[in-house]
């Protein structure tokens, strides 16, 4: 499970020849694949293969799913469970499962 977001970006690569000058979405660069998500308070961004895309993408939907289902829940808990974060030393040393 992981936090953040995945995000498909076309990008200009900032060549004034290149065909990606002209700033039509078909004729930028890309996909390439950026994961946001915040770690200790601050939003950091990661460019990723479409692979590693992939697998992010999975364990955001299972975050995502298993909040859920615990919301569903949170009348048993007495209060709503907002989130799912791992304990601080995993966080800070980016060991995110």
């Amino acid at each position: 499970m992981l936090p953040g977001t995945l995000y498909a970006r076309l990008k200009p690569c900032g060549k004034p020849n290149c065909r990606c000058a002209s700033g039509e979405p078909e004729d930028l660069h890309g996909p390439y694949w950026e994961w946001n998500r915040r770690e200790g308070g601050r939003l950091v961004h990661k460019i990723v293969s479409e692979e590693e895309a992939k697998q992010i993408e999975k364990a955001i939907g299972n975050r995502r799913r298993v909040e859920a289902e615990l919301n569903a829940y949170s009348g048993h808990f007495g209060h709503p469970v907002r989130s799912i974060r791992p304990p601080r030393s995993a966080a800070t040393q980016g060991n995110l499962i």
